[in-house]
């Protein structure tokens, strides 16, 4: 059974367009643009507008930028129970599989990278690099369970860039720095002026860091096929 189909949704980006992937739950997807797999997850209280200066700027360098709305965000289906970060890294490996891809370029912000590295946790395979932005490895205060991946971390086997802001409360500058000394090879990029949301208060200067790393691991993402996408 196809279990991804066109959505009704409108999409936030012009051009781009919205499927909806799996039945339980239905996961809405924005994606335009064509070339290897860009797939960006928003952080809390987020879903897939948050991305859309990248998913403009990553279609016009020439990739297929995707971004999605979590299970119990924007126009995706909600979930039943606590909130589980394997559930979320199961959906991810649906939306891969929706676009015909063993490997795409993830891109994950706040609560976003945590997902990232739940779903690398499970399925390296299907990374082709990963971005992380403003993130911590740990998890708990707005789950039922402790969430922490920090042994991930020296696992990864990926390129990877964790990128900071100079002013976020959240998770600042020292606590990103030490996420990137503990990925092998990873790149630190530190964001001035700008707080928690890089993406959304400096896009100019993240749309730079994000184009400059995928342009160094570009061909090891899959190029996203369109049709099987599209039919339902």
């Amino acid at each position: 059974m196809n279990t991804e189909s066109a959505s009704a949704f409108a999409p936030y980006v012009d051009g781009a367009k919205v499927i909806q992937i799996g039945m339980g739950p239905s996961i809405a997807v924005e994606y335009i643009g064509n070339g290897p797999l860009v797939v960006m997850l928003h952080g809390i209280g987020g879903d897939r507008s948050t991305w859309a200066h990248q998913l403009l700027h990553l279609a016009q360098s020439g990739y297929c930028a995707a971004a999605w709305d979590a299970r119990g965000y924007g126009d995706s289906d909600d979930y039943d129970g606590p909130l589980s970060f394997t559930d979320m890294a199961r959906d991810l490996t649906s939306v891969l599989d929706a676009f015909a891809v063993d490997r795409a370029h993830i891109v994950g912000t706040s609560m976003g990278g945590r997902i990232s590295l739940e779903t690398y946790a499970n399925f390296p395979d299907r990374f082709a690099s990963l971005t992380l932005a403003g993130v911590h490895a740990r998890f708990g205060a707005f789950s039922a369970t402790t969430f922490d991946r920090e042994h991930v971390l020296a696992e990864l086997a990926v390129p990877t860039q964790v990128i900071g802001g100079e002013f976020d409360p959240l998770t600042p500058p020292d606590l990103t720095r030490k996420i990137a000394d503990g990925i092998p090879g990873a790149e630190y990029h530190l964001v001035y002026d700008v707080g928690h949301l890089g993406n959304l208060e400096n896009p100019s200067e993240f749309n730079r860091l994000l184009t400059q790393f995928l342009a160094r691991c570009r061909d090891r993402g899959n190029v996203a096929a369109y049709p099987r996408i599209l039919t339902c």
